[in-house]
Order: structure tokens, then sequence, then C-alpha cells
């Protein structure tokens, strides 16, 4: 009886072993990026300081982007599916999370799975664009927009920006933050007790920006 019972507790092992190794591989190929394909020239793009912004609105298929996200090297990619799935979501965003910096694609994703994803792209690639790039400046090597340093105060970032308008302004205990809708910009301080330093940068379009605020930019605006 024993013997007959060593088959049977192969089978079961291997059952279990093929059945994590379809399971691993799904999982494995659910988090595996977007397959965007290779530019057709290859060059270096310029992402110093406010040359950022030129990647904002791109879209992820120009060659332009394509060589940013090989001259960025190594990158984690998730996107809002990944996060919320398996609830809809009214577009998909990508994220190319490259340590210090993530750039953030918006394209059209209304009511698909994440398995889904390629097939959505080939098929609608020309929405998949750059909406915001978020920098964690004290690891970021490369100069700043602005040039701003990590280490700026609050009254450095406005001599090198420009006066923040308190409309915007978040105050919290420890953290605020300094939104500038008319330059696309967000600029995320920690204020500690010794010191304060700016924790985050983001970059987005400053039209669409704008627009979300009517009363302060557009025809609301009061004369």
């Amino acid at each position: 009886m024993r013997l007959n019972t060593i088959p049977f507790i192969l089978f079961i092992g291997g059952t279990l072993l093929l059945s994590s190794c379809f399971f691993s591989g799904k999982k494995d190929k659910l988090s595996m990026p977007l397959n965007i394909g290779e530019p057709s020239k290859a060059f270096a793009v310029n992402i110093d300081g406010d040359n950022l912004y030129s990647l904002i609105g791109l879209p992820l298929a120009s060659d332009s982007m394509k060589n940013v996200i090989k001259q960025l090297g190594d990158f984690k990619f998730t996107t809002s599916m990944d996060e919320y799935y398996p609830y809809p979501t009214t577009a998909a965003y990508l994220n190319y999370e490259f340590g210090s910096m993530y750039i953030c694609v918006r394209g059209a994703g209304m009511n698909i799975e994440r398995s889904e994803l390629q097939k959505t792209y080939d098929e609608y690639t020309s929405s998949f664009k750059t909406e915001s790039i978020v920098i964690y400046p004290e690891d970021y090597k490369k100069p700043l927009p602005y040039n701003l340093k990590y280490t700026d105060t609050p009254s450095m970032v406005e001599k090198k920006v420009g006066l923040h308008d308190n409309f915007f302004h978040t105050p919290r205990e420890t953290d605020y933050k300094f939104f500038y809708p008319n330059k696309g910009l967000e600029i995320k301080f920690y204020c500690g007790l010794s010191d304060t330093t700016i924790t985050q940068i983001t970059l987005t379009d400053s039209i669409t920006e704008m627009q979300r605020f009517p009363t302060k930019f557009g025809a609301d605006k009061e004369k």
C-alpha cells in the first residue's frame, strides 16, 4: 500500500508544479512592458532641465519617446489596470518608472483588461501620449527644470519660478506644495524641524492644467 501511494504523491506534486508554472507565467506575462517597437532612427534626446517639457504630449510611438526610454535604461512598467484591476478605467495610464523619475503615458483604455493592453495599443496607437513626468529631485542626477535644487526653500523656488498663488497653496503640518498651472508645474516640499527640501516635481501640459481653472485662466476669469 505504501508503494502505491508514491505514484499518487508524484502525480499531485507534478500537477502542483505545472499549475505553479502556469500561473507564474501568466503573471509574468501581465507584468511585461508594452511592445512599442524599435525607433526607426537611434539618437540621443536632450532631457536636461527645461528640455523635459518637450516630452509632454509626445506620442509613445514616436522615435523621440522610444529613444528616451532606451536612453534612460532599466525601468519598472506598471499600469492603472495593474493598480485597480479588475475595475475598468476611463483611460489606460502607463508608468515607466526609472527610479528617481517616472513618465506617465495616457491612452485609450475604457473598460479594457490588463491582458488586452497590447491589442488596444496596436489599435489606438496614436492616442498614447506622455501626460506627465514626476521627478524625485534628491536622487535625480541630471539638471532640474528652472534650475531647481532639491534643497531649495520655498522662497528660493519663487525667485526661480515666480510667486505662487495662494489659491493653489495647500499647507500641511510637515509638507505642502506650490502649484503653477500656467507653467504645468507642481512642486511638493517637506518641511522638517531643521530643514526644508523639495520631495517631488511634476511636469504637465500647462494649457490642459489652466483649463481646469476657468475662474483663474479662462472665460470665467474676473475682469
